[in-house]
């Protein structure tokens, strides 16, 4: 079976994040198209289309990152479904030689190699690979999938056929908006697909952004995990904006409504009085979603998630580094 990676895969300490090959995640959406199951695709590699260009980072946490320690590089390939199409994703995946992980959040190397990202409702590995422990510096393609109701529930589901080219909420991988495609590491591309593949639907820049918004109104009182998460997403897409050119940048505030124009412009400040004003702006936003009933209860695998303990082994494997 050809790699299911980017490029060939070799094991070392050098990496610090690996994409699904862009075919195969193009195999994926042409399956959900043909099943008329609506999805969106999120997280880091949406972000990297966007134009975020990522920093080496290391699996568990700044300590060991001085340290100089990698175990597994971030691998994420994550797909949010309308709740309703969720069970109706497993044969699709089936048919392309995924098997369902039956393992669930037990599942250690989906654990360990998502890099931080959300444990999904449902995940898939390649059928008749073996799982190695979390020391064989071998990422194990993960395919994750998430209900909407628990991550986008404020956006409308997409549509089924490619969005409008003035969609406010969907945009395609391949849209000539986003910046042209560049390496940014052996095993990373930087800007939109390319033409000559499948596209995925993706949210625009300012969808995602109050998206991410609003999941932290989720977590104020609530999962450190996913607050975590949402913060990296919104730092990024701050780095995007920092790094946007001056003609057509991918993001630009007036395409937020208010408060979420707000927000973004003072975390985009880097002060902090800019980052404190962002907490007030924050919690104002939480207290009005609370006081409408508008924000729906933190439900589901995510909502459960815990901040990842170290794997069996890890210290083993670190003293012997």
């Amino acid at each position: 079976m050809r790699s299911l990676y980017s490029c060939p895969w070799q094991a070392n300490q050098e990496n610090w994040a690996i994409d699904v090959d862009p075919i195969v995640e193009g195999d994926i959406a042409r399956g959900l198209d043909d099943a008329e199951i609506p999805y969106c695709f999120f997280g880091n590699p949406v972000l990297r289309m966007y134009g975020h260009r990522p920093e080496r980072t290391f699996r568990f946490g700044e300590s060991r990152c001085n340290e100089g320690f990698q175990l597994w590089p971030e691998q994420f390939s994550g797909w949010v479904v309308a709740d309703l199409h969720l069970e109706q994703v497993v044969p699709v995946l089936q048919g392309l030689a995924f098997g369902v992980c039956s393992q669930h959040t037990d599942c250690t190397p989906m654990e360990y190699s998502l890099g931080g990202q959300p444990l999904p409702d449902l995940h898939f590995h390649p059928e008749g690979v073996g799982y190695p422990g979390p020391s064989d510096l071998v990422p194990i393609v993960t395919i994750s999938f998430y209900a909407s109701d628990n991550v986008f529930w404020d956006l409308l589901d997409p549509p089924f056929t490619d969005p409008l080219p003035n969609d406010p909420n969907y945009m395609l991988s391949n849209d000539e908006f986003l910046p042209e495609c560049s390496p940014a590491a052996p095993y990373l591309e930087v800007g939109r697909r390319s033409p000559s593949q499948y596209p995925l639907k993706i949210p625009t820049p300012a969808r995602y952004t109050e998206i991410a918004i609003l999941n932290l109104c989720r977590a104020v009182h609530g999962n450190a995990a996913w607050k975590l998460f949402w913060e990296g997403q919104l730092r990024r897409i701050v780095e995007v904006m920092d790094n946007d050119p001056d003609e057509n940048p991918v993001f630009e505030l007036d395409d937020l409504p208010s408060p979420f124009r707000e927000y973004l412009s003072c975390q985009w400040t880097g002060t902090v009085e800019g980052l404190v004003e962002a907490s007030v702006i924050l919690q104002k936003l939480y207290e009005e979603l609370v006081s409408e009933d508008s924000l729906p209860d933190a439900t589901g695998t995510w909502a459960k998630q815990e901040m990842h303990p170290d794997p069996p082994g890890f210290h083993d494997t670190l003293a012997d580094s």
